[in-house]
C-alpha cells in the first residue's frame, strides 16, 4: 500500500470471486445462495462480499488457474502444484 496526500493506493491487489462468474449456473442450479446473508446491491448473490476475497496479483493468476484454492471443510487450504 501506498499513501500519497493522504490516500491509500492499494496497488497490486485484485478482487476475485471464490465460486467463479463462470459456473454461475452451477451457482443457481445447486442454490448455493441459500449459504449467502449479506445480499449484493444487484446482480445476484454470486457477487456477495461473501463469495470474494482481496488477493494480490500474483496470488490471484494462482487462483485463477487452480494452484491455489479454498476447500469449504477447512476454510482455506493451499495446493501448490509442480510448475516445472
Amino acid at each position: 500500500m501506498h499513501t500519497f496526500d493522504g490516500v491509500d493506493f492499494w496497488e497490486g491487489f485484485e478482487a476475485a470471486h471464490i465460486f467463479p462468474l463462470a459456473y454461475e449456473g452451477h451457482w443457481v442450479d445447486h442454490h448455493y445462495g441459500r449459504w449467502v446473508t449479506i445480499e449484493p446491491v444487484k446482480e445476484g448473490s454470486i457477487n456477495s462480499v461473501q463469495n470474494g476475497l482481496l488477493l494480490d496479483s500474483a496470488i490471484h493468476q494462482l487462483f485463477d488457474v487452480y494452484y491455489i484454492s479454498i476447500n469449504p471443510d477447512v476454510r482455506l487450504k493451499s495446493i501448490f502444484r509442480d510448475c516445472g
